[in-house]
């Protein structure tokens, strides 16, 4: 019997994260959907997202916005929380909108796999 001995030639190194050496994870999954979004009219994410239960008002085009904004901050590893509380104050009408807000932290989470309050 003749013993066959094989090399796996991978591009992994001691030093490397395997995750994102493939291009899998998270961060990929956000990059792929910010750069997506960045290219698509408000309108399209407001409608794949919001009309359906919010109709096309400023408010659920700004969540749009506010969900682009919150990928945005993903990918630069900073506070979520705080940041989604920020996000939502700068356009006014999501504050005082809590279904749209919550419907924001479903689609984060859901969809994202990011975790914010609503409540605080």
């Amino acid at each position: 019997m003749k013993i066959v001995r094989e090399h796996i030639n991978e591009k992994f190194s001691e030093d490397s994260n395997p995750i994102h050496d493939m291009g899998i994870g998270l961060k990929t999954l956000w990059r792929k959907t910010f750069n997506n979004m960045s290219i698509t009219p408000r309108g399209e994410i407001c409608a794949k997202y919001f009309s359906s239960e919010f109709g096309f008002s400023s408010d659920s085009l700004n969540a749009g916005t506010v969900l682009y904004d919150m990928l945005s901050v993903a990918l630069d590893d900073r506070n979520l929380q705080e940041n989604f509380e920020k996000i939502c104050k700068k356009y006014y009408g999501l504050n005082k909108h809590l279904a749209i807000k919550e419907k924001i932290a479903q689609i984060l989470k859901d969809k994202f796999s990011i975790q914010v309050d609503v409540n605080k």
